[in-house]
């Protein structure tokens, strides 16, 4: 210590006496040891962080994701024949579509065949029957290009799953963990990232609970699970006690991001900007309908399941000029795990907090009527306040594929034609082909009106000299419909604007006598 002192009071400190010298060194090594100590926690930090997500690779691989390389799949579709199980609204045939859909939507994965089996109940342990089972085992046997099965139901239990995998020698993937992979191969920022890791977690937990509990076998691990961790800890304890902290870490990042959320939403709120949720089932046309309205060419839309997992934000206006932000969601699907929801709670908040839902259905598919029932179940467990059930606009989108012909050899105004000879009822949606901007009057219209409702917001025309003070504050605190000069006196312009309830009392008081006209 004595020779640092000395060296720096000769180098750094030459014009100090050696005592401020000495007080200046012992302040310069504590602010150095405290960057050391950070650096050092963050570094830690880092590793354990690293040593965590390993083992959790580790552990996934030993569970469910059996590799990166892809798949060729064999899709089974079970359905209820009849009784209380039954699907409504559907049938097998569908069911197996949409099935193939998700498998087709990873990068490397391909559909071999697909199968509907007609079942009693999904509750047996081997989930098909004796027939079945053996009639499934033959045509894998024989279809030597298969590596793996998608079971289209929820979840398996553990012993289907353990039983189905020995039956068949191949992986047994069902919908929980075939949207995993979907989910991960898509989330592309942090939040997203963190969203699917969180869903994991109670997924790897539930598989680890059935080894333990032998019903899956410890061959499964591909190891030992005798005892591995400190005293006497065993393969099991470890892994619990490994998902425990991922799970605590991870809400704590989301609890973080959360907040910065909720910052902008406050934000938002001071500025009193509308805020417009739009959802729908997957791939119905969310973001196509969020580019026309905003005609915002930078954003993508593409004809994928899944194919938005980030909730984004965009601004567009109001036939009354008012500015609005679109909020782009992730999509629903029907037998989606509530757990794979519950775990974009955060984002979906964002569904909560609008002004206006504009809840987007796919008109021409199938299915529409059992994807509008999802929808709104799915909105209904999220616990939305009456208010804003009132304020949902339905759009049925891709109206333009029941026209009959192919509606890309129509103009507009052909296309426009055929589709008012539709007569879609008003219980189906306001009719839309969104990516040719068709039916976007009667949206941003609606919209107006529900807004302006549920916001406080009232269209006023005013009387104010032009360029003035209160010409000045109109223009900045409203949204401005139109101005004109006043035809008795050039001096004076006539002013539309949207004001909040609570504004226009705060313009009354700034400008005592300021006119208000009859609108």
């Amino acid at each position: 210590m004595n020779s640092i002192i000395k060296y720096l009071t000769y180098r750094s400190f030459a014009k100090l006496t050696q005592k401020q010298a000495v007080l200046k060194c012992h302040t310069t090594l504590k602010i150095w040891s405290f960057k050391c100590f950070h650096v050092s926690s963050s570094l830690t930090k880092d590793i354990d962080e690293e040593k965590e997500e390993d083992e959790v690779i580790d552990l996934r691989k030993r569970l469910y994701m059996h590799g990166d390389s892809g798949h060729q799949i064999l899709v089974l579709q079970p359905y209820i024949k009849w009784g209380r199980g039954k699907k409504q609204n559907t049938k097998p045939e569908l069911m197996l579509e949409e099935s193939k859909g998700l498998v087709e939507s990873l990068s490397k994965w391909k559909v071999v065949d697909g199968i509907v089996v007609p079942l009693e109940t999904f509750k047996r342990r081997l989930l098909f029957g004796t027939g079945n089972l053996e009639e499934l085992k033959k045509t894998i046997r024989r279809n030597l290009s298969v590596t793996a099965v998608f079971v289209s139901i929820e979840q398996l239990t553990g012993v289907q799953r353990k039983e189905l995998e020995q039956a068949f020698k191949v992986p047994v993937f069902d919908r929980f963990s075939l949207v995993l992979h979907i989910f991960k191969e898509r989330a592309q920022t942090k939040e997203a990232k963190l969203q699917v890791a969180l869903a994991e977690v109670p997924y790897l937990r539930s598989l680890l609970r059935d080894i333990q509990d032998g019903v899956v076998g410890g061959d499964r691990l591909g190891g030992s699970t005798s005892a591995i961790g400190g005293a006497g800890e065993t393969f099991f304890e470890t892994r619990k006690r490994l998902l425990s902290a991922r799970e605590r870490r991870i809400k704590d990042q989301l609890e973080t991001l959360r907040a910065q959320r909720q910052r902008v939403r406050i934000n938002r709120e001071k500025r009193q900007i509308p805020v417009i949720s739009v959802v729908g089932y997957t791939n119905a046309g969310k973001t196509s309908l969020i580019r026309s309205l905003t005609g915002d060419d930078k954003i993508t839309p593409e004809n994928r399941l899944f194919a938005t997992l980030d909730v984004t934000a965009h601004a567009g206006y109001l036939p009354c000029n008012l500015q609005t932000i679109y909020v782009d969601t992730v999509g629903f699907l029907t037998d989606l795990p509530m757990r794979l929801i519950e775990a974009f709670s955060a984002t979906l908040e964002d569904a909560l907090n609008a002004d206006a839902i504009i809840h987007v259905r796919d008109i021409s598919h199938p299915e529409a009527e059992l994807q509008f029932q999802t929808v709104n179940s799915t909105l209904s467990s999220l616990n939305i306040p009456q208010k804003l059930k009132d304020n949902v606009i339905l759009v049925a989108n891709k109206v333009d594929k029941l026209v009959g012909v192919d509606p890309s050899n129509l103009s507009k105004e052909e296309l426009e034609e055929k589709i008012e000879k539709l007569n879609i009822r008003p219980e189906d949606g306001i009719p839309v082909c969104a990516t040719r901007g068709i039916g976007l009057i009667d949206i941003t219209s609606s919209l107006q009106d529900k807004i302006l409702s549920s916001t406080g917001r009232i269209v006023k025309l005013f009387r104010v000299p032009s360029g003035s003070e209160a010409y000045q504050w109109l223009n900045k605190e409203c949204a401005i419909t139109r101005v004109f000069q006043d035809k008795l006196d050039p001096q004076m312009a006539i002013m539309q604007a949207v004001v909040h309830e609570a504004a226009l009392g705060k313009l009354r008081k700034l400008f005592p006598k300021i006119q208000i006209l009859k609108s």
